[in-house]
């Protein structure tokens, strides 16, 4: 693994709320020519074999201006690099099969300067990639499923909650849609 003094992340699923990573600095920001959906299978954090979770992935958009809000965590150190690298790679890449990409990020303010940040996406070619576009489908699948990490259907909540909370500018309604077909299945307490 090459060494670098700095380390730039891009999280837009549970690193948001849950970054478990020693980090020296966090912007708010966004990346563009992308949208966040449900499509990625999570066997061991959110899921398990036999019922599998959701995870949000990035997906290329039709729209180079679409925007996916997230945060920017700054890992430096070349020592603490590689340490937090490898906690990254056994979290995304090991147990969630992503892969990493480079993106631009743009933070929310203005007077900070776009950077290169890496990212952990699922590819379509992954054994986990579960594309749905059936909105009740997605729902059911989340809702009926927990793995070592808790039940999937707080992954979908704390990310809605952090970005409502504390990113207004986001207007993801594929997230949001989720989380209000959640929340109102979970506090019926219908069975799926």
């Amino acid at each position: 693994m090459k060494m670098y003094e700095c380390l730039y992340v891009f999280g837009y699923g549970a690193l948001i709320w849950k970054p478990d990573i020693e980090y020296s600095d966090r912007k708010i920001g966004y990346i563009k020519g992308y949208q966040r959906r449900f499509w990625q299978g999570s066997v061991e954090h959110r899921g398990t074999a036999e019922r599998w979770g959701r995870v949000a992935t990035l997906i290329p958009s039709n729209n180079p201006e679409d925007k996916v809000w997230g945060i920017m965590y700054k890992v430096e150190n070349k020592n603490n690099v590689a340490v937090q690298r490898g906690k990254l790679d056994n979290r995304e890449k090991t147990l969630g099969e992503y892969e990493t990409t480079e993106v631009e990020f743009f933070p929310r303010d203005t007077n900070d300067e776009t950077l290169t940040a890496t990212t952990y996406i699922a590819l379509d070619t992954n054994r986990l990639f579960w594309k749905e576009e059936n909105i009740d489908k997605q729902v059911n699948d989340i809702i009926n499923a927990q793995g070592f990490a808790g039940p999937n259907i707080h992954y979908v909540t704390n990310l809605a909650d952090f970005l409502r909370n504390n990113v207004p500018e986001e207007d993801d309604q594929h997230l949001y849609e989720l989380d209000r077909k959640l929340r109102d299945l979970y506090e019926s307490g219908d069975e799926l």
